[in-house]
């Protein structure tokens, strides 16, 4: 089992425990801010109706901003930095936030960043990589992420029962925040260290089977168009060819859809 895990982590870069590391404070931030509504604020279920709602609108602008931003600087790195510098400095002050306007500034200064996370991530690794190990190391990649958002959750929920048991409640819940702050910002340092500060650069690539622009299209819609540029009508040119590619089995088109609204 040991050897194992050393083997699966080998398989990775050094900069991924920099992303392991983001991911696991915000699976942690994902249980406090709710109970920070109802312990520290006293807000009722509406309140966190209207803070995800303005939080999520940030990440979509987000979003469409930092692919672009980054494409302009040449410059992957920095933005990965400031992605995990600025939700730390954030989930400080939230331990420290005596209104509900003040959180809902932080949260949303927190996901408007985070998100440049997302944006520029999986670029490093294709900038960096030969084309052949893509699958592989951004597959590893979303491992990290997500264990890394798995063992917040259970830190936070360990957090809170430990300091349930030593404090009370209100402390225990400033405490973890400071905690996971701290944590943000120790992932911006790790990342300043280790991340590759290679150019942007615009990848280039013989012309796809038609398996490989079939996934291209549904790469393009579900997670390219945010972090790159979103081309409407490379897209549009994709989805036509859809119809026209044979392999295609009978449950290949619903399925499709089906991805589609999702």
């Amino acid at each position: 089992m040991r050897n194992s895990i050393r083997s699966w982590w080998r398989g990775g870069e050094s900069w991924f425990a920099a992303v392991g590391l983001a991911n696991l404070v915000l699976g942690t931030s994902s249980i406090l801010i709710p109970l920070a509504l109802k312990a520290v604020l006293h807000r009722s279920v509406d309140s966190l109706g209207v803070l995800s709602s303005l939080v999520s609108l940030m990440g979509v602008i987000g979003s469409l901003a930092w692919g672009r931003l980054s494409d302009a600087a040449h410059r992957r790195k920095p933005f990965m930095v400031l992605s995990y510098a600025i939700p730390g400095a954030c989930l400080l002050l939230m331990a420290f936030a005596r209104t509900f306007e003040g959180l809902i500034l932080l949260n949303m200064a927190l996901n408007l960043f985070w998100v440049a996370n997302g944006s520029v991530t999986v670029l490093v690794v294709i900038e960096n990589r030969d084309s052949q190990d893509w699958e592989t190391k951004i597959g590893h990649l979303n491992q990290v992420g997500a264990l890394g958002w798995v063992f917040g959750l259970l830190l936070g929920s360990a957090a809170l029962a430990m300091g349930g048991l030593l404090t009370d409640e209100l402390t225990a819940l400033r405490a973890t925040f400071i905690l996971i702050g701290a944590g943000g910002l120790a992932a911006a340092g790790l990342a300043a260290r280790t991340v590759p500060a290679a150019r942007a650069q615009e990848v280039q690539s013989s012309p796809p089977a038609p398996s490989v622009a079939l996934g291209s299209a549904l790469v393009d819609l579900a997670l390219l168009g945010p972090i790159r540029r979103l081309d409407a009508r490379r897209l549009g040119r994709r989805i036509l060819r859809l119809g026209r590619i044979p392999e295609l089995g009978p449950g290949a088109r619903p399925f499709l859809l089906a991805t589609v609204v999702a």
